[in-house]
């Protein structure tokens, strides 16, 4: 059922706005949950009295998915909306209220997904050009506003780009997913990027949703960025930065680029995380429960992402579960890792299936196929 918007969700939002302005006056436009359709006038959600839809089939066709977040999630709009990021950023996602670390920011489907194996550029292309032609049309205004950045133009963009005129905004606005493959997500692709982001998103394969958190505490007027990539950051900074560059086209000034120190300690964390796993899959397990200590104690000093607790800790699990005598580490990784798995991706119902695995393992050590292989 639709009900009309609440008048008092407007005017509270209106007074975020008046008391913490963003860096721009100019918002978007209202528009549908569902089919991204602008209007004037939006009906909502009767349970959450938030998610706006243009129409009663939207709103049933979006049921599927909603009702997992449904009050769970924040709302556009209503907790955060897209704004003007100013000269040579765009457009960007801004909070219009304080919102607390680990709070669901934006849960949001693919509008387009390709999932091939082995997918080159001109797959990718052609699959989401089909995808695009067959939408409604406005998904395709949706997707067409989106803006790319100025990307340089090889030999082989110039080919794809005549052959698919849509093809900057396919390269510039899409995420890998998991299985193996790339989707696009309309208000996702407007986050901007931080090589130290306030915001960590996950795709979650079961509920075939993206779903973006806050990774720190967030003030009202603050802008909520991701990070696009964790490529060659185990290589070197600049590395990542021209990784960047040939992919999305900019230059990344965020204050880790302005800081040589930080750059640093997040080449340091990623050469680390590569070889903690190289570790555990060559047998040295101690080896690398140790080194995931030192890598928590890292973290400790950085803004990082709770996803990045979350993983280590987890290695860290397998690592002490393999022998009797580190149990009781195996017992504490685990609960620490199911911690931060649910501040990261908790909150819908049903919960997600790598959710319930964790919890599993937490309530039996047992039920891991590795418990006690050592011994």
């Amino acid at each position: 059922m639709c009900l009309p918007r609440s008048e008092a969700l407007l005017v509270g939002a209106l007074r975020v706005m008046a008391e913490a302005p963003l860096a721009t006056a100019t918002r978007s436009a209202p528009v549908c949950a569902y089919c991204y359709v602008a209007a004037e006038k939006l009906l909502c959600c009767s349970r959450c009295n938030a998610r706006s839809y243009c129409s009663k089939d939207c709103q049933k066709n979006d049921w599927k998915q909603h009702k997992m977040w449904c009050q769970r999630a924040l709302t556009l709009g209503v907790d955060f909306d897209v704004c003007d990021a100013g000269p040579a950023r765009g457009h960007g996602v801004f909070a219009l209220r304080d919102i607390a670390r680990g709070e669901k920011v934006l849960v949001e489907r693919c509008v387009l997904r390709v999932q091939e194996e082995d997918l080159d550029e001109f797959k990718k292309a052609n699959g989401l050009s089909e995808q695009l032609n067959q939408a409604p049309t406005s998904i395709q205004n949706a997707v067409m506003a989106l803006v790319p950045h100025d990307v340089p133009e090889s030999e082989d963009d110039k080919i794809l780009l005549d052959a698919f005129p849509a093809y900057f905004k396919f390269k510039c606005n899409t995420f890998d997913i998991d299985p193996v493959g790339v989707g696009m997500c309309i208000t996702a692709s407007r986050f901007n990027h931080s090589c130290l982001p306030n915001c960590g998103r996950q795709y979650l394969a079961d509920q075939e949703l993206m779903l973006i958190s806050a990774a720190v505490p967030i003030k009202a007027g603050e802008e909520l960025t991701i990070r696009y990539t964790e490529e060659h950051l185990a290589q070197n900074f600049e590395a990542h930065r021209d990784f960047i560059m040939s992919n999305w086209g900019f230059r990344c000034t965020c204050r880790v680029c302005s800081s040589e120190t930080a750059q640093e300690t997040l080449v340091k964390i990623a050469k680390m995380d590569r070889l903690l796993f190289a570790l555990g899959n060559n047998g040295k397990e101690k080896e690398a429960y140790a080194l995931g200590e030192k890598l928590l104690a890292l973290y400790a000093n950085v803004d990082i992402q709770p996803i990045h607790w979350q993983r280590t800790y987890f290695d860290m699990f397998q690592m002490a579960v393999l022998r009797k005598s580190t149990l009781g580490d195996a017992q504490k990784c685990i609960d620490k890792s199911l911690e931060y798995c649910i501040l990261t991706i908790g909150g819908s119902k049903p919960e997600t299936a790598e959710l319930r695995q964790l919890r599993a393992y937490a309530a039996n050590l047992e039920t891991h196929p590795l418990y006690l292989t050592l011994d």
